[in-house]
C-alpha cells in the first residue's frame, strides 16, 4: 500500500508574513504508518505554494492507494 499525506496551501490576509511550517500531525501519522510497513509520501503544498488545482495536476494520483489531508478548519477558507 502507498499513501500520500497532503498539507494544503494556506494563505491568510490576517497573517501576511506567515511562514510555512511542517505539519507535525502528518509527520506523526507518517511515522506510524512507516513503522507498520506502509510506504508514505508527504506533500507540503505550502512549501511549493501549490493550491488544490495544482496538486491535482502535478501529482500522479494513480500511484497512491490512499490520500490523507491534514488542515486546520480556518485554513480551508483560503481555498475559496
Amino acid at each position: 500500500m502507498k499513501v500520500l499525506l497532503i498539507s494544503p496551501f494556506c494563505q491568510d490576509s490576517q497573517y501576511p508574513f506567515f511562514l510555512p511550517s511542517e505539519n507535525l500531525g502528518l509527520a506523526y501519522i507518517a511515522a506510524y504508518l512507516r513503522k507498520n510497513g506502509i510506504s508514505v509520501d508527504i506533500l507540503d503544498a505550502n512549501m511549493h505554494e501549490w493550491r488544490s488545482k495544482r496538486i491535482i495536476t502535478e501529482v500522479d494520483m494513480t500511484q497512491y492507494d490512499l490520500f490523507g489531508i491534514g488542515v486546520s478548519s480556518y485554513l480551508l477558507l483560503s481555498e475559496r
